[in-house]
């Protein structure tokens, strides 16, 4: 690994990167992940030298910064939460806001994280969507803080509850704003690879197969954004398994397939036992 990054020592995008981090003892084994064993990671032979342009070029750009961020340091964040509670709405009065900080860039510094957009975008990210990136200001426990209606808020907040006159002095305004519910998007290509992972369904070479046989099979069609919509031929198709078996459109039934291909490559299972679990499965698919 260390000589791959050598080779990437002199490039003017990130050569200065790479040097930062041979000096601070080279390559870092990644932690986590699973070795699907189907080949080695995608690593650059060699420094692109300006020999490079086009689309080739930027395929060669997207390649070598994976690489080089799969052998960095973690990204470090600091995050922060912070719950108030006015009192007189009792259980309704409970409010929290949080926010994070980047303590260090880490193999974000390389991957030019805010040009490839935002990171909330994956499914393992999904839990700190209320979460900016922003600083806090200082709160001490128990602190009181005078509120101020908000200048927009249309409705009244509550006759229960005094609020400060004095804007100037204030540290929290109070405002009720009236939205719709909406209805959740489509997934995205790099979501749905990102579930499939999770769910152990495929590998790193068969995952991209999987999305293009439903798209050519017309199950599925690809709109703005890269996002998936389920065509009505694969709605009929999800609605006519449902009437057979639930199941059988769930993500762990093609899981369990595949862990059972691996327990009979590794010895652990035979054909027979599998065929004896997975008969209907097999016929219905």
């Amino acid at each position: 690994m260390n000589s791959a990054l050598r080779t990437q020592s002199n490039d003017r995008h990130w050569g200065s990167y790479v040097r930062d981090l041979l000096k601070d003892g080279g390559a870092k084994k990644p932690n986590g992940g699973i070795d699907m064993g189907d080949h080695p990671p995608i690593t650059p032979c060699r420094a692109s030298d300006g020999y490079l342009s086009g689309d080739m070029a930027r395929v060669y750009d997207l390649v070598t910064r994976h690489f080089i961020a799969s052998v960095s340091h973690d990204a470090v964040w600091q995050s922060t939460r912070v719950e108030l509670a006015l009192e007189e709405l009792g259980e309704k009065g409970t409010f929290t806001i949080a926010a994070k900080e980047m303590v260090s860039p880490g193999f974000l510094a390389v991957m030019l994280h805010k040009q490839y957009g935002d990171d909330r975008e994956t499914d393992g990210l999904r839990e700190e969507e209320d979460e900016d990136e922003k600083q806090l200001p200082k709160f001490s426990k128990d602190e009181m803080i005078p509120v101020v209606v908000g200048k927009n808020s249309s409705r009244s907040i509550s006759s229960n509850v005094s609020v400060a006159e004095a804007v100037t002095s204030s540290r929290a305004s109070l405002q009720l704003k009236e939205l719709m519910t909406t209805k959740p998007s489509f997934l995205s290509e790099s979501e749905l690879i990102s579930k499939m992972e999770k769910n152990c369904i495929g590998t790193d070479a068969s995952i991209s197969t999987h999305i293009e046989n439903i798209l050519k099979r017309n199950y599925a069609e690809l709109i703005t954004g890269r996002k998936l919509a389920p065509t009505k031929l694969g709605l009929v198709l999800c609605q006519g398994y449902h009437l057979i078996d639930s199941s059988l459109v769930l993500p762990k039934i093609r899981s369990d397939i595949e862990n059972q291909c691996n327990r009979i490559a590794k010895g652990q299972a035979d054909k027979v036992s599998f065929h004896a679990s997975f008969r209907l499965i097999v016929l219905v698919i």
